[in-house]
């Protein structure tokens, strides 16, 4: 989650290219996207391997409420990752930056 923030401060921040706010936009979103797929490629796939090595696991299969409960845990879990990695993203940018979304960049 951090990584991403450090990098914008240390290497788009400080360049000439963060006052122009169509280059300072893109290095922002391709931070966000390494943020993203950071914190899913560590959540959902470093996360499952190391659970099913766990004997733990093999207890909780056993259980009669299914795998949703476990699913439904792990998305809320990486949504709120990757919430918490995007938030400080955004603001730095806000901040030290000329990035800009305008509202019709949403769609």
């Amino acid at each position: 989650m951090l990584f991403p923030c450090l990098s914008l401060l240390f290497f788009v921040v400080p360049q000439s290219f963060a006052k122009v706010p169509a280059a300072a936009t893109t290095a922002t979103a391709q931070l966000a996207v390494f943020a993203v797929m950071s914190v899913c490629l560590f959540n959902y796939g470093v996360g499952v391997a190391e659970d099913r090595a766990l004997p733990w696991n093999s207890y909780l299969r056993t259980l009669p409420v299914g795998p949703s409960p476990r699913l439904i845990g792990r998305l809320l879990n990486g949504l709120a990752f990757i919430v918490l990695s995007l938030v400080p993203l955004v603001l730095i940018a806000w901040l030290f930056t000329a990035a800009t979304l305008p509202p019709q960049g949403l769609s």
